[in-house]
């Protein structure tokens, strides 16, 4: 019954993204044409505005792109939550209240624009609040589930079905629809197969944010999953453009992202979450919308090289870029 449901809720979903192309009006061709989200970002974690199509510079398979126009959009977003409440994340106690905590300063300090979706996930996903009830309602969840012991938390960790069930949560997708996972741990649950899950998430357009909780692994043993976890991870937000933080800080566990919060503040740190959250509700938020034109039609998925360049066409090496380094082919 379970798998038929899964096979039931990919078929929803597929229909829901499938040949959508972010950002592409009914004119254009979406095997020469693209539209991609963007965040540049300086050393000191600010958004950088003001910027027109000459600032960006990039590479498809290799091939150069022509990038003919770059918007500065705030428009409305939505956000899907995945909250991980699998047995690891109750182990120690405590070790989940930090990203419940980054989770509502989250919600508490994005703009009224921005509506909001709870999911809390294990072997199976469950609704804890939708895009239409009030943010209090999402606070109270939230903090019901701070109040958890950590008894409370049982099962596997299905992450790509996760993720897949919060694609699904957003129904039409919108430019912007963004999914916030709070995990600490690899998937050792989901039914779908790597390949699937990755084909369905590039369709999407949706941007994974994630807030990776660092386990102890010297007071419980490190299984395969989490072992291999990180480096998956980090390839799904690479890929979807999405940010990625860690806590505790650990350099050791994402030593392919250039920049990130666990290599300049430290633990102890009281403000380190609400400075993350403000960063990732800024991401969220404020993004350049990259109008593409490729050479030739976009007919595997391959990977983007995106940099912002002085007028003189040297990179700026003083700005970090967040963009999807993988696209889909269109349909």
């Amino acid at each position: 019954m379970n798998e038929m449901k899964a096979i039931l809720n990919l078929i929803t979903l597929i229909l829901i993204v499938g040949g959508r192309v972010p950002g592409l009006t009914a004119q254009e061709d979406p095997c020469l044409n693209r539209t991609i989200e963007v965040n540049v970002i300086t050393d000191d974690f600010r958004l950088v505005k003001g910027l027109d199509s000459s600032h960006f510079e990039g590479k498809f398979h290799g091939k150069p792109i022509d990038i003919t126009s770059a918007e500065y959009d705030t428009g409305s977003r939505r956000v899907v939550i995945l909250l991980d409440s699998s047995g690891s994340m109750g182990v120690p106690d405590d070790h989940w209240r930090p990203g419940v905590t980054m989770a509502a300063d989250i919600v508490s300090s994005a703009p009224p624009q921005t509506s909001f979706a709870l999911l809390r996930f294990n072997d199976t996903t469950t609704k804890q609040a939708d895009f239409t009830d009030q943010r209090m309602t999402l606070t109270s969840r939230l903090n019901d589930i701070w109040h958890w012991n950590g008894s409370d938390f049982k099962g596997k960790t299905a992450i790509m079905d996760a993720i897949l069930d919060g694609i699904a949560t957003l129904g039409q997708l919108h430019v912007g629809d963004t999914i916030f996972l709070i995990t600490d741990g690899g998937d050792n649950k989901s039914k779908i197969s790597d390949k699937v899950f990755m084909r369905t998430l590039l369709a999407s357009g949706v941007r994974i944010f994630v807030f990776y909780l660092a386990s102890d692994f010297k007071s419980r043993g490190r299984t395969p999953e989490e072992a291999v976890g990180p480096e998956t991870l980090r390839s799904i937000v690479e890929f979807t453009g999405g940010d990625l933080s860690v806590f505790p800080p650990s350099r050791g566990l994402f030593p392919s992202l250039t920049s990130d919060f666990e290599l300049e503040m430290e633990a102890e740190n009281p403000k380190l979450i609400p400075m993350v959250a403000q960063l990732f509700v800024h991401e969220f938020s404020e993004i350049y919308l990259l109008r593409i034109k490729f050479t030739e039609p976009v007919d595997k998925p391959g990977k983007l090289d995106l940099q912002v360049v002085y007028h003189d066409g040297k990179k700026n090496h003083h700005l970090r870029v967040i963009y999807p380094h993988r696209l889909a082919p269109c349909s």
